[in-house]
């Protein structure tokens, strides 16, 4: 049997860096393990991350749903939104980030995630929205900067995008990105 042995290194990762036929052998080995154990949280975030490595997303989301009810952690909710986002459905992903986002408003990750997904679904006011409360509580965040300005790029509000691409590159020069979409 598999033991459970430092699952604070990320099962993603060491998933991701698997060959097709490992995964194909530990997958029945990881299902075991959590027939076994079905309340641990740690097997089933290696059978996700295995199903999420294989574009097996059906399976994917099913897992995390699993988690979910387990743990009513709204970290859950973003996996489940990241899991949409991979499977192409923003719509699906909108309501699992926007949970997420409303049970911690204060999380950048959760942030972030809603501002892209809010950008990508062209709901462009929603995405704006939310990037100036973050930039408002912390303003040394470059990568909000960024989306804040590609938000202003699409509303055609270019000398705001400029201004925000401008301010990212003042936070990090090296910035290629930013110096990019400034010209």
């Amino acid at each position: 049997a598999l033991q459970m042995e430092h699952f604070e290194d990320d099962a993603t990762d060491l998933i991701s860096k698997r060959t097709p036929q490992i995964l194909d052998e530990l997958l029945p080995r990881i299902k075991v393990q959590v027939a076994k154990s079905p309340n641990a949280i740690e097997w089933k975030y290696y059978l996700l991350a295995i199903y999420r490595e294989k574009g097996q997303f059906e399976d994917a989301i099913s897992v995390a749903k699993d988690m979910k009810d387990l743990d009513g952690d709204p970290y859950y909710d973003y996996i489940l939104s990241d899991l949409y986002q991979d499977f192409g459905d923003f719509e699906m992903a909108s309501l699992f980030a926007h949970n997420a986002y409303e049970t911690d408003t204060t999380d950048l990750d959760y942030q972030a995630n809603l501002i892209s997904i809010y950008t990508e679904l062209n709901r462009l006011d929603e995405a704006l929205t939310i990037a100036n409360n973050m930039i408002a509580h912390t303003p040394d965040q470059i990568g909000t900067y960024i989306a804040r300005a590609d938000i202003y790029f699409e509303k055609q509000q270019y000398n705001k995008a400029v201004d925000d691409y401008s301010t990212a590159i003042a936070l990090q020069s090296s910035n290629y990105y930013a110096r990019f979409k400034r010209g």
